[in-house]
Order: C-alpha cells, then structure tokens, then sequence
C-alpha cells in the first residue's frame, strides 16, 4: 500500500475506528460544501488522479459475497458513478478539491497515475459525510457496511457500525433490521440465538412504547424474527459436522477388513458424500460466469423442454426437496421474485430431488401457491448428477445468454428480489 499524508490518514482512522461524536470535527467532508483531498505519492509518477464515488460503486456483488467480490465493484463500477479529476501539484504533494452533494451519505476513493492505482490495499479510502455540527448524516454509517465488509473487518466492529446509526438515527428501521440479523449470524449458540432474541423483543418493546406500534415497527419485528427462524439450524449444523469428522476420523483408523455393519455402511456414504462435496466444489468455482449445462426435462404436468428454452430471461434454476426446511423457508421469497418479475421474463425451474409421490407434490405445490414450471426426478437424478448437487437449495441465477451470473447464498433470503431489482433497473 503506498503511503498517504499523515492529514488523510488522521481523517481515515478516525472515520472508521471512532464512535460518533457530539463535537465538531476537523477536517472532514460535509454536506454540501467543498473538501480537499490529499495525496503524497511514493510509486506513482506523473500526472495523478483522484477516482471516487458516493455511496457506493456498483451492484454486482453483494456484502454476502465476500471482500474480493465486493472490491469487484471497484472494479467494475456502475456506469456513471465515478467521476476522475486530475490532481493539482502543490510541491510534494497532490491535491484535489471536489464538493460534496446534497444528499449523499459516503465518500469512498482512491488515486491512479494510469498505470499503477492505490486502492488502499484493495479498500479504497472511505469517509463519511458529516452533518454541519460533526455528525455522520443519515445512513452514513450504514452504507459503510459493505466497506467494512470489503476491509475484512470482524463481524463485532460491524456490529457496532449498525449500533452507531441506529444510537444516532433511531428511526432508521431498516438499520434495526440488518442489525439483528447480523446478531443472529454471528450467535454461535442456540443458547445464545434465544437470548438475542429475548434481546431483540426487549428492544422491540421500548421502540413501541416511544414511537407507537407502526406498521415500520411491526416490519422490524417481523424481519428479526425471520432471521432468528433462518439462524435457529446453524449452532446444530456445526455440532452435526463435528461429530461427523471425527466419526470419519475414527473409521479412517480401523482397517477396511476390520470393519463391519451399519458403521461400515455408513462410513462407506460419508466417504461418497465428501467425493460429491468435493465435486460440488470444483463444478461451482467454474460454473460462475459460464454457459449453464443444457438439459431436457419433463415437468410434472408433462410439459417438456430444455433449460436453453428459457435463453432472452433471467432464469433461476433451483434443486430443491420437500422434506428440506431451508427449502421450504425459501418458498415466500421465491413467490414475491416470481410474482414480481415474472411479467418482464423471469423464469424459475425448480427441480426436486426427492422420491415424492407425483399426485402429492402436485398438491404440495399447489397449496405453497407455487406456481412456476417444477419438475420432479425422484430416483433418476440425470439433471442433479449433471449439476453435482450436493446440497439444497441450490439457486443458480442465469442471465439471457444463458450464462451463470451468481450461484448460492448470493441469491438466497432477500437477496434474490434485491439482485432482480439491479438487474432489472439496469436493462431498462
């Protein structure tokens, strides 16, 4: 990382390490007048400039995709977000002055010479925008979620991000809402998942009895109570995978002529399932961004067809089961995507991998108000096999071209309706 002048790196550390602060501030960017942003270059030569952005630099990736897919953004940032000025040689240093619109909530930047970048170890500089008596404005802390995401920063520190708008801002209820869920991500017990939510509800009540039962608080409680459900299965996942290592550990230990009955048998799936995991794995990684595997199918009402019969929509193809809780949970979400841009093209193909029989999960179906194309292969896993699916649900996003654009837990929950939103928005 080139080194920056001690006046940037002030503003810098004090912006992301510091609490909100009744008091005035120095040097910072405030709302709706000019801020000077300085620059000591150490590698670049030339002619600098200064590249940024307000609020944030493209819709591609979400915070749930991680640090490198969120700097991706960078990257590739919506058209029209970044403005490049070029900066002004005061001695040593480089100087650039903009202003600050109205309205805006995050300053986020970095510097170039049109060859070599500074993107601040692949965290861009970033600042909020203060207020006129020093503090963050509304949604400052928040949008910088995603930066925070983006500089690795632990889930406690974030945590306190959302905490710091909401002491500031408390009727930004969707603020609540990401709070809590980020609380019910990061519980690791079930002991400690119903003591949050004890938490969440004691809240809850004191935001009622301020602001009165509004149809925002009612929302509030809904969306934390939705997380709280999502959340309830991990603390067991993760005890279940223990357990399993070491029984795998165990077994790897005794000779396979030693071993015998149900264990042997068992051992004998696990070993299958951790081949299939792995195969998952790998088919995945290069998945994303290529040309999604065709198939013919036959649907349950004996419609038949192949995945490129959906080519010029976006398709979400789904492996699902009806015996799958998380799958199930899906469904809701699911329902408002379809119902929502299904007029403009979006299609879903569902494919369920259990051994239902057929008149059943047509009324399974049909009373989860589903109504898209479903297709069930009970004991001929064909399509699954050719997708290595090792787990459900797995969602597999498909522009028009019929490319992969994103897979798994980048289009699960809400995530699913906000990327159709960009999508959508963005082909207008």
């Amino acid at each position: 990382m080139f080194k920056v002048s001690k006046l940037l790196t002030i503003i810098f550390i004090a912006v992301l390490l510091s609490n909100c602060s009744q008091e005035k501030v120095g040097n910072v960017p405030i709302s709706g007048e000019p801020y000077t942003i300085t620059y000591i270059p150490t590698v670049l030569q030339g002619e600098i400039k200064l590249v940024y952005v307000f609020d944030y630099w493209g819709t591609l990736y979400s915070s749930y995709a991680g640090p490198d897919k969120l700097f991706e953004n960078v990257l590739n940032a919506d058209p029209g977000r970044t403005t490049t000025v070029n900066m002004v040689k005061t001695g040593t240093d480089y100087t650039a002055t903009i202003n600050i619109p109205a309205g805006v909530t995050l300053l986020s930047y970095y510097f170039t010479d049109g060859e070599n970048y500074d993107y601040n170890d692949k965290k861009t500089y970033v600042s909020y925008i203060y207020n006129k008596q020093g503090i963050p404005v509304k949604n400052a802390r928040f949008r910088n979620v995603d930066f925070l995401e983006m500089a690795g920063a632990s889930p406690q520190r974030i945590i306190e991000e959302i905490k710091s708008e909401i002491t500031d801002y408390p009727k930004n209820w969707v603020s609540h809402i990401v709070y809590w869920r980020k609380i019910f991500e990061n519980a690791e017990t079930i002991d400690e998942l119903k003591q949050e939510l004890e938490n969440a509800n004691t809240a809850h009540d004191k935001l009622v009895q301020t602001y009165g039962e509004t149809d925002s608080l009612k929302q509030v409680k809904a969306a934390y109570l939705f997380d709280f459900s999502r959340n309830i299965y991990r603390p067991v996942q993760i005890l279940a995978v223990n357990s399993y290592e070491e029984f795998k550990r165990i077994m790897a230990s005794i000779p396979v002529e030693n071993q015998y009955g149900s264990m042997k048998e068992n051992y004998a799936k696990f070993l299958k399932a951790d081949r299939r995991r792995h195969e998952n794995k790998i088919f995945m990684a290069e998945l994303k961004g290529n040309i999604a595997p065709d198939f013919e199918f036959i649907t349950v009402t004996g419609k038949t067809g192949k995945l490129s019969d959906f080519r010029r929509h976006y398709t979400l193809l789904e492996f699902w089961s009806t015996s799958c809780g998380p799958c199930i949970a899906e469904i809701e979400n699911l329902n408002k995507a379809y119902n929502k841009y299904n007029g403009k093209g979006f299609e879903i193909l569902s494919v369920c991998c259990d051994n239902t029989p057929k008149d059943n999960f047509i009324k399974f179906t049909s009373e989860k108000g589903i109504l898209w194309q479903q297709v069930l292969e009970g004991n001929n896993k064909t399509i699954s096999d050719l997708y290595k699916v090792y787990y459900f649900p797995t969602f597999i996003l498909i522009d028009p071209n019929g490319k992969v654009i994103n897979l798994g837990s980048e289009i699960r929950g809400e995530r699913l309706v906000a990327r159709l939103d960009e999508l959508y928005q963005n082909s207008l």
